[in-house]
């Protein structure tokens, strides 16, 4: 059984990765409207800012479905015709996380 104390961490950590996904948003958005790209980057540019934003002292503490992760971590693969340093830090950093689930 889950403590008051853990129910309320939980939910403040929520809180913070909802606040850093809607930061992401806001830098996708403003790097759409800056950079002429196809939209089917949109999503890409997005997944890239979100895990760069994720805080690397905390990695270790975040669940993610693996699945989820796995697709990622795939999508970002897949795109990878160009090494572009972002794409590759992101990259690692979904494998960081997809080693501690």
């Amino acid at each position: 059984m889950r403590t008051k104390t853990k129910k309320k961490l939980e939910h403040n950590v929520g809180l913070i990765i909802n606040m850093l996904f809607e930061r992401a948003d806001q830098f996708t958005l403003r790097f759409i409207r800056n950079h002429p790209v196809p939209q089917e980057h949109y999503q890409i540019i997005r997944l890239i800012y979100m895990v760069l934003l994720l805080p690397e002292n905390s990695l270790e503490y975040l669940r993610f479905s693996k699945h989820q992760l796995e697709q990622d971590i795939l999508v970002l693969d897949a795109f990878n015709n160009d090494t572009h340093p972002l794409l590759e830090k992101a990259k690692e950093k979904l494998m960081i996380i997809l080693s501690y689930q």
